[in-house]
């Protein structure tokens, strides 16, 4: 089971709750060093996801930079933390391609063609991205 651990905090000046999750097993596991995040709506709609090595300071220039930002009301970021930038990279491809984000609107086919090749098809059912995060972040917004 999950530990789970639920804090007040300020992300990029707005108050959210921040949950983090404790992977069973990964207390040996290296330490995240590439994160996908997914930004979810309060209609409870997938609106974006995105890789970062650090997802504060993206978060932070998304809030600069992000027109889509300005045109939805966030409920939730869920940030998963991976051993590689590759892992991470075909997570956030797959998860672009099978999910519809709102705001994603180019497929990634490169990333996502690894995905698409695995022979191991046992492997394939028990794990379809063969990539396990270590860590997991959730900020739910306090409206």
């Amino acid at each position: 089971m999950a530990t789970r651990t639920v804090e007040p905090y300020v992300l990029s000046g707005q108050r959210v709750e921040k949950m983090a999750i404790e992977i069973p097993d990964s207390s040996t596991a290296p330490l995240a060093r590439c994160y996908v995040y997914e930004v979810w709506d309060r209609m409870n709609r997938l609106v974006y996801v995105g890789i970062a090595d650090h997802f504060e300071r993206r978060w932070a220039q998304h809030r600069r930079s992000s027109f889509w930002l300005g045109e939805i009301t966030v409920a939730m970021v869920r940030v998963e933390g991976y051993r590689s930038r590759e892992d991470a990279r075909l997570v956030e491809a797959c998860t672009i391609n099978d999910q519809s984000a709102v705001y994603n609107t180019d497929r990634e086919d490169r990333a996502y063609a690894r995905y698409n090749a695995r022979e191991d098809e046992e492997a394939w059912r028990d794990d379809p991205w063969g990539c396990t995060p270590v860590d997991r972040i959730i900020y739910k917004w306090v409206h």
